[in-house]
């Protein structure tokens, strides 16, 4: 490589940094709304739903069961749909941002926070109104970064293209 490539590619390299971190904070954020949600035992959106019932289907059957391996197998379940159909090599980067994702919310749940219970009528209030700004705020970060990261977005987009589909809303609303 001569000198002037080595020094276009660490200039692209150091423009991606802001999209990383913005990305990584992004995942944090929305993997602790997540679980405050989950914890506060007063619901989920769609996609946590079929993780968490997931989750109770398979804990008899396993003994050790977590939050987040029942979301990896929902997840992976759809993310193979999306390849399928999108046949981009991009969206295969939502592996990795899967993996993390599910990681830090069972992280939560397991190291950071295990004995976390809402105890009191505020904090049932308070704990699932942080959560859903938490994971609304989060993911917001996470699409602002540019980096691919979420399975239900990349699945939106899949079905609109098998589809033929013009509105972004209105898949989303079907789907979830």
């Amino acid at each position: 490589q001569t000198h002037e490539s080595r020094r276009f590619m660490r200039k692209k390299i150091q423009a991606k940094i802001p999209h990383m971190v913005i990305y990584t904070l992004g995942m944090i954020i929305a993997a602790l709304g997540i679980f405050l949600m989950k914890n506060s035992e007063l619901g989920l959106g769609p996609w946590g739903v079929a993780a968490l019932e997931l989750q109770n289907l398979l804990e008899p059957v396993f003994g050790f069961f977590t939050f987040g391996m029942a979301s990896a197998i929902h997840t992976y379940t759809m993310l193979f749909l999306v390849l399928i159909i999108q046949r981009k090599l991009k969206t295969t980067f939502v592996i990795f941002s899967m993996f993390l994702w599910n990681f830090l919310v069972d992280g939560f749940d397991l190291i950071v926070f295990p004995t976390f219970e809402v105890q009191h009528v505020y904090e049932g209030i308070a704990v699932p109104s942080l959560g859903f700004f938490g994971y609304v705020f989060g993911t917001s970060l996470i699409i602002i970064s540019g980096i691919p990261g979420m399975v239900l977005e990349e699945f939106t987009c899949a079905m609109m293209k098998l589809f033929k589909g013009k509105s972004y809303s209105t898949y989303r609303i079907v789907i979830s």
